[in-house]
C-alpha cells in the first residue's frame, strides 16, 4: 500500500508458445512488422501480436506508459519470461516490456458468464489435492473486530483485524491478495487469476490466511491448495472491466479468532464522496522498488464519487481505461492501493462499528498515491448475483451447513 501497495501485479505466467507464420524474425524490425498479424498460442488459443505493455497494460502499470515510472518487479519479470514472443529471435532469450507477444486477451472470444481453470485430476476424476470432506460452512461475518482506524494511515495492521484477509501467492511469493466469503472460496480480481492456465501453473499456488506477516510462520496460519478458479467470462485486460473471479479451495479453511469470513456489500450507500473505507493488504509500501510488504498493512481513504473519479482519469487521455459504472475509486496522496495488492478486498464498518463489509475489490490505477489520482475498485455489489452463483458451482455434492 502506499498505504499498502498498487494494484496491477498480476503474476502471469502464460506458459504458451505461438506460431506466426513468420518464421526467422531476428530483429527489432522484424518485430515491429509482426505487430497486427495473427498467432496462436501452445494451449491453442488465437491472438494477435501486439507489444507486452499494450497486451497487458494492467500488469506493467498504466502510469508507467502514461507518466514515465519503471516499475520493474520480480512478479513482472516472471510474466515477461512466460508469455509467448511472436519473434523465433526472441525465444529462450532475454525479455522486455516492448517484445512482440502473442495476445490472446485482443482476440474477440465467445461472451460467456464465466470461464473456469481446474486442478489436476486423479484417476478417479476428483481434484488431486482435494479434500472436500466437509461442509461448506456460512460462518457469521460478523465475528472480525474492528480496529480503531481514524489515525493510522499506513501502519502494520494488528493480527485478528482482518481475519478474512487472504494472500495469494505462486512458489512461495506473495502476488494478490483476497478474501475469504466462506470456508471453500476466496473473493479477488480477475487480473490475478487469469494467467493460471494449466493445471500445473495451479498447484504452484498456495492461499494463505491467518496471518499478519508473510516471513513468520506461526500455529495460526493456514496454507491452501486450489481446486479451481472461476473468473468472469467477459473480463478484458484491456478494459479491465469485469475484474472479479473466485478461487475454490482444495482444502476447506478452519475458521477460529484469526480466520474468519467477510461480509459482502449489496447497496450502494457508500459512494456519495463523504465516506471512509478501509484497505489491508501485502502490497508495496512505495512505487519505487521490487517487492510488497512482508507485513499486512491497512490505511483509511475517503471513497470518491464516479463522476469526480471519471474526470480525473479523463485527464490522462487515451490508453487509459473509462471508470465504469462497475467501478469505484477510492484515495488520496499519501494513501492508496499499490502493486501486490491487487485483488485485495476494500472495506466500511457496520453495525455501529461493529464489523466489516467489503464493498470493493482492487483493481487498477496510475501510481501509488501518487498526482492525485485514486485507486480503481470492482464494486462487489454489482457482481453479487455472479458470486453466489458461481461459488455454488461443482459444490453440489458438498453439503451447506450454517454455523452458529
Amino acid at each position: 500500500m502506499k498505504f499498502v501497495s498498487f494494484l496491477f501485479l498480476v503474476w502471469v505466467a502464460l506458459a504458451s508458445s505461438a506460431s506466426t507464420g513468420q518464421g526467422g524474425a531476428n530483429g527489432p524490425q522484424d518485430e515491429e512488422n509482426l505487430v497486427g498479424t495473427d498467432c496462436r498460442s501452445r494451449n491453442g488459443e488465437e491472438g494477435v501480436c501486439v507489444t507486452f505493455k499494450n497486451c497487458y497494460p494492467v500488469i506493467v502499470g498504466f502510469e508507467q506508459i502514461n507518466l514515465g515510472y519503471d516499475q520493474s518487479s520480480q512478479l513482472l519479470e516472471d510474466v515477461l519470461e512466460s508469455t509467448t514472443p511472436c519473434a523465433q529471435s526472441k525465444i529462450g532469450g532475454r525479455r522486455d516490456k516492448n517484445d512482440v507477444v502473442c495476445c490472446t486477451s485482443m482476440k474477440e472470444k465467445p461472451s460467456t458468464d464465466v470461464r473456469i481453470i481446474e486442478a489436476l485430476q486423479s484417476e478417479d476424476g476428483t481434484d488431486s489435492n482435494s479434500n472436500n470432506t466437509e461442509p461448506i460452512v456460512e460462518s457469521s461475518c460478523t465475528g472480525a473486530n474492528v480496529v480503531n482506524i481514524a489515525d493510522h494511515f499506513g501502519s502494520n495492521a494488528p493480527k485478528g483485524a482482518y481475519p478474512f484477509m487472504a494472500a495469494l501467492t505462486s512458489k512461495g511469493r506473495q502476488f494478490c491478495g483476497g478474501s475469504a466469503i466462506d470456508n471453500y472460496h476466496v473473493l479477488t480480481a480477475a487480473h490475478c487469476v487469469t494467467h493460471l492456465k494449466t493445471p500445473d501453473q495451479l498447484d504452484k499456488v498456495r492461499i494463505l490466511f491467518g496471518t499478519v506477516n508473510l516471513q513468520t510462520p506461526d500455529a495460526d496460519r493456514q496454507s491452501l491448495p486450489v481446486s479451481s478458479i472461476m473468473y468472469h467470462g467477459n473480463y478484458s485486460d484491456q478494459t479491465i472491466i469485469n475484474d472479479v473471479a473466485i478461487i475454490r479451495l482444495a482444502k476447506p479453511i478452519q475458521f477460529n479468532q484469526y480466520v474468519q469470513p467477510v461480509c459482502l456489500n449489496r447497496v450502494d450507500d457508500y459512494s456519495d464522496g463523504t465516506k471512509m473505507a478501509t484497505l489491508a493488504g501485502f502490497g508495496r509500501t512505495s512505487v519505487i522498488g521490487i517487492g510488497g510488504s512482508p507485513t499486512l498493512r491497512h490505511a483509511t481513504m475517503r471513497v470518491w464519487n464516479n463522476t469526480e473519479c471519471a474526470a480525473k482519469y479523463k485527464d490522462l487521455g487515451e490508453g487509459v481505461p473509462t471508470v465504469e459504472p462497475t467501478m469505484v475509486c477510492a484515495g488520496s496522496t499519501g494513501t492508496d492501493a499499490c502493486q501486490g495488492d491487487s485483488g485485495g478486498p476494500l472495506s466500511i464498518k457496520r453495525g455501529e462499528n461493529s464489523y466489516f463489509e467489503q464493498i470493493a475489490i482492487v483493481s487498477w490505477g496510475v501510481g501509488c498515491g501518487c498526482c492525485g489520482y485514486p485507486a480503481v475498485y470492482t464494486r462487489v455489489e454489482k457482481y453479487m448475483d455472479w458470486i453466489d452463483t458461481n461459488r455454488q458451482r461443482n459444490m453440489k455434492a458438498i453439503p451447506r451447513t450454517q454455523s452458529s
